[in-house]
């Protein structure tokens, strides 16, 4: 009986053990069971957009104008191996390519290759450097194609807008430009600083997002949607009731008539060009003081562009091709290529007008350089015995306490009073100057230049012509300026080669142009190869008129 008992107990002290091990052996086939379950999940990769929008801010240096546009930013994506829950237990190799390389290329290369460690879940930011390859090139959109390669092949492709703060690639954003300019800007418009990318056209449907969008009126001047424009406010901007107004310039001044309320919004930043041409500009204005490409601009940088065949035509005081009214600006390496600009005086009657192929009028120390105008030029007024001035300029119509210089006009310029190939009036007194001032120099006239008056009067219409300028005021300098031998010079009286009137300092000039007459006549005391009047604050000094005047 004992012998019995003590192989019960051992049988037991067996099963016991038995069932101990399978309970441990089965909770290690569980867990293990869960453990495989979750590392043999399907394969997974994906990758995620930190941002839906690429932004290239300008150059971080604001004085840098030249350069202005970024080439070079970042952005990031995230590469994941898990869904949250379950991820892949071996390691994962991906690529990343640009679709569009011809816009834009990695830093890095055209292809990014980085393998993912398995075994764990890993979301994989990388921050990728994007460089833009052509500026010019208006695609505003990039694709990029993320592949895993390693162990299975799996294909995402994300797409992100593409914003070049700064950058004019269309019509579109020269409008956005403008409307941000008075206030109206749309989303992420902003006015600092700006540069074109390549060559726009108002007549040609590839220089526009959209060629045939409505909501900014009438910008080409072909009458199709001047009816629907972006707001009550764009549309007296716009003179609704002119078909064909054509663009919103870029800074306004404005005085409601018959309540005289007067609205004024300037443009102040840098506007470059980037060498690029500017193609059939049209401004049909009635109810807006200064108009051209830019309306009125104080202390802005304008530069490096061409503006081809335009069309400025204001009904009301100030006009020029590229600006209006300019006011402590810098402005340089302008061409005025063909087109016209005309001022008249259909709506202030009692209001001096003004208009120039370059800037109808500049004071408060303008720096203009290595501008050229070949546009036609004409200011107009409703008779001939107006009282009332017309000043016209190849380059301004009118300049206080500013500097010309290196210019050249080839224009054909027409005016009432105060008419010159680079300036009609030069060295007018300013709030900063009350006795006036500013230089003219080193420039030159290959123009026709010359007054619509037909009368004899003795007195203001018709009077002060000149190459250069039309009058120089006292405290003016006009110096080593050239009126060449093509050039030709008309006034009712005081018609000069290189001054109509001079009151101011003429030295160095040179006249090359024989034709130069005042009311047809020849009396010395109506023209001259240098000037046509030299007035009693007035001083002259080695100037040298070549030729024979007829």
């Amino acid at each position: 009986m004992v012998k019995k008992k003590k192989i019960m107990v051992a049988v037991a002290i067996v099963l016991m053990v038995l069932t101990i091990s399978h309970e441990i052996y089965a909770k290690y086939i569980f867990r293990r069971s869960f453990s495989v379950t979750a590392t043999s999940a399907p394969f997974y990769f994906d990758a995620v957009k930190s941002t839906e929008t690429i932004i290239f801010d300008r150059t971080p240096n604001e004085t840098d104008r030249d350069i202005i546009l970024t080439k070079a930013t970042t952005f990031d994506i995230i590469v994941k191996n898990n869904d949250g829950t379950n991820f892949n237990s071996f390691p994962t190799t991906y690529t990343i390519t640009i679709l569009d390389t011809d816009k834009f290329t990695f830093a890095e290369g055209t292809t990014i290759t980085k393998t993912i460690n398995g075994g764990s879940k890993i979301d994989d930011k990388i921050t990728l450097n994007l460089q833009i390859k052509d500026l010019a090139n208006p695609k505003k959109a990039l694709r990029i194609r993320i592949t895993s390669t390693s162990p299975y092949q799996k294909t995402i492709e994300l797409s992100y807008v593409v914003q070049q703060l700064g950058a004019i690639q269309t019509i579109e954003d020269l409008l956005d430009l403008s409307l941000a300019v008075r206030g109206l800007a749309k989303a992420n418009v902003n006015y600092e600083r700006f540069m074109m990318t390549r060559d726009l056209d108002f007549k040609d449907p590839s220089s526009y997002d959209n060629a045939y969008r409505a909501d900014y009126g009438n910008a080409n001047g072909d009458s199709i949607t001047e009816n629907t424009l972006i707001d009550e406010m764009t549309k007296a901007y716009n003179d609704e009731d002119n078909p064909g107004a054509g663009f919103l310039p870029i800074g306004i001044h404005d005085i409601e008539h018959g309540t005289g309320v007067e609205t004024i919004h300037e443009f102040c930043g840098t506007f470059n060009g980037g060498n690029h041409t500017l193609s059939n500009l049209r401004l049909h204005k009635a109810k807006q003081i200064a108009i051209g490409l830019f309306g009125r601009v104080d202390g802005a940088y304008l530069m490096n562009l061409t503006i081809k065949n335009g069309d400025v035509y204001n009904q009301n005081q100030t006009a020029g091709m590229l600006v209006g009214r300019a006011e402590g600006a810098v402005i340089k390496n302008i061409t005025i290529e063909g087109g016209s600009v005309t001022s008249v005086d259909s709506i202030h009657t009692t209001e001096d007008t003004y208009a120039a192929g370059v800037a109808g009028f500049v004071e408060l120390g303008c720096q203009i350089t290595n501008c050229v105008n070949k546009a036609t030029v004409t200011t107009r007024f409703s008779g001939d015995n107006t009282n009332y001035a017309g000043p016209a300029g190849g380059i301004t119509a009118w300049m206080a306490n500013s500097t010309i210089d290196g210019c050249s006009n080839y224009g054909t310029i027409t005016g009432q009073k105060y008419i010159g190939g680079i300036t009609g009036f030069s060295s007018m007194q300013d709030a900063e100057k009350p006795k006036g001032g500013g230089t003219v120099k080193n420039c030159h006239n290959y123009g026709a230049i010359t007054t619509y008056i037909t009368s004899t009067s003795t007195s203001g219409p018709g009077h002060y012509v000149g190459g250069i300028a039309g009058y120089n005021k006292a405290n003016g300098v006009v110096t080593a300026c050239t009126n060449e031998s093509q050039a030709s010079v008309h006034a009712v009286r005081y018609a000069g080669g290189i001054v109509g009137g001079n009151y101011g300092s003429l030295t160095n000039c040179h006249n090359y142009a024989t034709n130069i007459t005042a009311n047809g006549g020849t009396s010395s005391s109506y023209r001259g190869g240098i000037y046509g009047m030299l007035g009693n604050t007035g001083s002259q000094s080695g100037n040298t008129n070549h030729v024979t005047l007829k």
